[in-house]
C-alpha cells in the first residue's frame, strides 16, 4: 500500500476478496515484506486492482508479473546427502542438534510434489519434533531453488539422522558421532522436548542440512509453465490474413501451434451472419506463460473485439539453455550452473 497506516485495510480487504473468489490467491512475503497475488490471468488481476482501490478505498502500488516457475533436478541426478549442527541454549543447558538428510530425485516425474520421508535411525515418535522438521524441511524446498530461488520439485528428502547431545559430542559431523542411540531426542526430559527453544534448533538445523544436500547437486532445470491456448475467431470473407496475424504473433510468443480449424458458425454468431460470418477459425497453442503479458489485449485489438479466448495451463517444461541465458541476463541473476 501507499503507506503504512493502510496495511491492515489491505489485510482485510484481500481477506474479504479470497472469500468471495476461490480462484484468487494471496501471500504476505516476509522477506520482501509485499503481497503475492495469483489469479485466472492479468485481466482477473486488473479487476482485483481495480476494486482495491475503488471499494475498499486501499492505494495500492502492483509490480510485474512474476512467473511461478520451478527447478528440479536433472535426469540422471544422484542422491545427494547433507549434514548440519546448531547449537543453543535448550531452559538453561546447551545442547547441539545434528540432523543427517538424504535428497533422492524422482527423475521420472520431475513435478514430483516433495515428500519428507524418516528413516530409521532419523524417525521420532515425537509428534512436535516431527512436524517441526517436516515444515523445515518445506520451507527450505520452497525458496532454495539453485538457478532463481523457485520451488523445489522433483525429489523427496529423507532424514536419515536426528541427534541431540553436547556440541563436542556432536559438531564435528555424524561419523564421529559416538553413542548414536544415547543421543536420541526421546533421551531428553519433557520440559527440553516441549521448549520452544529446541524446536527453534531443530528447524534452523534442518534448514541448513537440506541447504547443504541440494548445493552438492550441481544440474537442475528450470520449469516454466506452459499454457493451452484456445482461439475463435470469426471468418469474414476477405479477412483471411487476420488468421495470419494471429498465428505470426503467436509464433512470436515461442507458440508452438497445435491445430488450426475451421468450423461452420454455430449459434453464437448467428445474428452476425449479416455481416459475411460464415465460418470460423480455431486456433490451438502451447505457449509459455512468460511471453502472455497483455495477450488478452492484443486478442482484442487484433480482432476488433470479435475473438474468444481460452488459456489454462497444460504443463511445466524445462527452459531452453538459449532462454534461461536470456533471462538470467534479464533478471541480472548470477546462476553458477549457466556455462
Amino acid at each position: 500500500p501507499g503507506s503504512r497506516s493502510e496495511i491492515n485495510s489491505l489485510e482485510r480487504a484481500l481477506f474479504c476478496m479470497q472469500r468471495e473468489d476461490p480462484s484468487f490467491h494471496a501471500k504476505f512475503v516476509k522477506e520482501t515484506g509485499q503481497w503475492t497475488i495469483s489469479g485466472m490471468g492479468d485481466l482477473h488481476l486488473d479487476v482485483i486492482i481495480s476494486r482495491l482501490r475503488r471499494e475498499y478505498k486501499v492505494n495500492v502500488r502492483m509490480g510485474p508479473l512474476l512467473i511461478a516457475y520451478k527447478e528440479c533436478p536433472v535426469e540422471d541426478a544422484l542422491s545427494s546427502s547433507g549434514w548440519s549442527c546448531a547449537v543453543g541454549s535448550v531452559i538453561g543447558y546447551e545442547k547441539a542438534i545434528g540432523i543427517g538428510v538424504i535428497l533422492r530425485p524422482k527423475t521420472i516425474h520431475p513435478l514430483h510434489k516433495p515428500q519428507v520421508i524418516f528413516d530409521r535411525r532419523g524417525d521420532c515418535n515425537i509428534v512436535r519434533v516431527r512436524h517441526a522438521v517436516t515444515e523445515a524441511c518445506f520451507s527450505a524446498l520452497e525458496i532454495s531453488g539453485p538457478i532463481l530461488r523457485s520451488p523445489i520439485m522433483g525429489l523427496d528428502v529423507h532424514i536419515h539422522s536426528i541427534v541431540c547431545g553436547r556440541p563436542e559430542q556432536i559438531s564435528n559431523g555424524l561419523e564421529y558421532v559416538d553413542g548414536f542411540s544415547q543421543l536420541t531426542l526421546d533421551k531428553l526430559s519433557n520440559a527440553q522436548i516441549a521448549s520452544s527453544s529446541l524446536l527453534a534448533l531443530l528447524k534452523t538445523c534442518c534448514i541448513n542440512s537440506v541447504k547443504d544436500a541440494l548445493a552438492k547437486m550441481p544440474k537442475w532445470h528450470l520449469m516454466e509453465p506452459m499454457m493451452e491456448i484456445e482461439l475463435q475467431l470469426p471468418a469474414k470473407k476477405g479477412y483471411d490474413s487476420e488468421l495470419s496475424t494471429f498465428l505470426h504473433d503467436l509464433t512470436n510468443r515461442r507458440a508452438e501451434i497445435i491445430s488450426v480449424d475451421n468450423a461452420d458458425i454455430d449459434e453464437r454468431y448467428q445474428g452476425e451472419n449479416a455481416c459475411g460470418i460464415e465460418k470460423y477459425h480455431c486456433i490451438r497453442a502451447i505457449a509459455p506463460l512468460s511471453e502472455l503479458g497483455n495477450y488478452s489485449a492484443t486478442v482484442r485489438r487484433l480482432s476488433s473485439g470479435r475473438a474468444e479466448l481460452s488459456i489454462k495451463l497444460a504443463n511445466y517444461h524445462p527452459v531452453s539453455s538459449e532462454h534461461l541465458t536470456k533471462l538470467l541476463e534479464q533478471l541480472s541473476w548470477n546462476y553458477p550452473g549457466n556455462t
